[in-house]
Parts: structure tokens; sequence; C-alpha cells
């Protein structure tokens, strides 16, 4: 038989995870949704802010994406912290939750965890749409410029343009362009 230790000399928990209950885990997946959705409707602005052309809109939308996944990365690293305490010690995923907590995992935590989750999901088809949105935008600036120093579209000639070729609805003939090198012309009809 082991004497057990007056409860004085029994170490305390600090740290972020020192009043550890499943109630805080709750919270924590809750802040890590909201937070998920936060990002959501930046992606949305970003989208609007590509498709009327403001720079500065979608400069802003980068700055607080940003703000807002070092928060996420801090709100990711309580609940995990949480997740270790209430799971005596073990580095538990969420998924994972039910097996470690047993009779411990309330309906609360699992539908703040099925939440989060499909926050997750709905950002990652929001981040798709996004990438689709600015390459698109992208290549059209690609092309917009290859009209301004009257270049050949991209897959066109490598040695020029084509007599009476289109760009950007004006017909230009090989006589208005003239070579500048490395396959570039330059309209010469100013």
């Amino acid at each position: 038989m082991t004497a057990s230790a007056p409860l004085d000399q029994i170490p305390r928990r600090t740290g972020p995870a020192a009043g550890a209950s499943i109630p805080h885990l709750v919270a924590a997946l809750r802040e890590e949704e909201r937070l998920i959705l936060d990002l959501i409707d930046i992606m949305h602005v970003q989208r609007v802010a590509v498709a009327q052309d403001d720079l500065r809109r979608v400069d802003d939308s980068v700055f607080a994406t940003h703000r807002i996944l070092c928060t996420l990365r801090e709100a990711q690293r309580r609940r995990q912290n949480l997740a270790v305490v209430l799971c005596d010690g073990a580095s538990v995923d969420i998924h994972d939750l039910d097996r470690y907590l047993g009779v411990r995992m309330s309906d609360e935590l699992g539908e703040a965890r099925a939440a989060l989750r499909q926050a997750a999901e709905r950002l990652s088809a929001e981040v798709a749409q996004n990438r689709r949105v600015l390459r698109g935008a992208m290549q059209a600036n690609e092309s917009q410029m290859r009209v301004v120093a009257g270049a050949p579209p991209a897959g066109g000639a490598p040695g020029g343009h084509a007599v009476g070729a289109s760009y950007g609805g004006a017909m230009r003939r090989q006589a208005d362009v003239a070579p500048l090198g490395g396959g570039i012309m330059l309209d010469t009809r100013i």
C-alpha cells in the first residue's frame, strides 16, 4: 500500500489547459468554427473584389486572411492542449475523441465537432473556388497585357502575328507591327 501525498503537495495544472473540461473543449471547437466561418466571409469579399477589379479590397482581404489564420492556429493549439489533458496525455485527433473520452463524450461536443468539420469542408470548397477565380483573373490580365504589348496570344505563333490576326477585336496586319526581339511585337500604328 502506498501513502498518498498531502493535497498541498500535489502539482497543479498550469497553462491554457489548466481548467480543462468538456465544456471548455466545446467552446474551443466553437471558436475554431467561428474563425473558419469568418474566413469563408473573407473568401466571398475577395471574389467580389476580384470581379470588380478592386485591388485595395483584394489586398485588404489578403491581410484579413493572414490575421485570421494566425488566430486560428492559436485556437487550434488551445483545442489540442485541452484534448491532451482530457484524454490523459494522448495527442488525439478530433475524430478520435469518442474513443478516448468514452462516456464523457457529450452530444454537445459531438455537435461542435460536426459543425467544425462542416465549416472546414465549406472553407475548402471556397478556397478552391477562389483559386479558380484568381487563376482566371490572372489569365485575363496576362491576355490584356499581351494585347497592350502587341504580343501574340498565349499559344500563338512564336515568330509574330499572322497577317490579319485579331487581338482584342482589332485587326492588325504584319506591316503594322515591328519585332522587338524575344517573340514580342510592338504595334507601330500609334
